[in-house]
């Protein structure tokens, strides 16, 4: 899952919701800075192509050997 709810991201179900995180964010921005730290470290950690490069390497050699 990329956005984990009050981690992360918020997630809303309802425009009352939407009104309600939008609001939190604008007036919070201790709160805001730390749900974009953790976004960027998520994305980092688990997205990011230096957390793909084991699997690719593992991918690119093995190509190679059937060669």
């Amino acid at each position: 899952q990329v956005i984990t709810h009050r981690v992360n991201g918020l997630l809303a179900d309802t425009s009352e919701q939407w009104y309600q995180y939008l609001k939190l964010l604008i007036t919070d921005k201790e709160y805001r800075s730390k749900l974009e730290q953790n976004g960027l470290e998520n994305v980092l950690r688990n997205y990011s192509v230096q957390a793909h490069l084991p699997n690719l390497l593992d991918i690119i050699q093995g190509t190679c050997k059937k060669r």
